[in-house]
């Protein structure tokens, strides 16, 4: 390379230093500009290219926020729904509470009279025979009477007796 007339000399003193340089060093595979060639599968896309990728993503993204919202929705509704079991549970419980109450205090054990012993009745010294009818409720009082003494002594609650009365 020479320098050309408005070049001053300590141009050219560098430049022929540096051609004198490369023709004592051999060029090396580093010297070469290949490694920055870019292969075609890596090329840089074009503005269409990127467009068409910027088109696809929001999209992509208001498909997104669509199923994002519908799933907010969703959720609130279970919510919702959650808070209204929860209410029908604590009634429910309540209810269940208060029933609870009441069937102990029926159970309880009122004060009863003292047990007599069964004692079946003397027959009646009537000389005339007595009608079939009376005999038959004669009979089913005498049965009724000896389960209620059953019952009494198992200790069955009083209203539980009261409905064989």
């Amino acid at each position: 390379m020479e320098a050309s007339q408005g070049d001053t000399s300590e141009r050219a003193a560098i430049e022929r230093e540096t051609s004198e340089r490369e023709a004592v060093t051999p060029a090396t595979e580093r010297d070469t500009t290949d490694e920055w060639r870019i292969e075609p599968s890596r090329t840089i896309a074009t503005v269409a290219e990127l467009e068409e990728r910027i088109d696809a993503a929001v999209v992509t993204a208001r498909s997104a926020e669509e199923a994002a919202l519908e799933i907010g929705a969703a959720s609130l509704e279970a919510a919702e729904q959650a808070r209204r079991a929860a209410a029908l549970a604590e009634s429910a419980s309540a209810a269940a509470e208060r029933a609870a109450e009441e069937a102990k205090r029926a159970a309880a054990p009122a004060p009863r009279p003292p047990m007599r012993d069964f004692t079946p009745r003397a027959p009646a010294s009537d000389p005339r025979r007595p009608d079939p009818f009376e005999e038959r409720i004669t009979a089913f009082r005498l049965r009724a009477e000896k389960v209620m003494v059953r019952l009494q002594r198992l200790d069955v609650p009083e209203r539980a007796i009261g409905s064989l009365r």
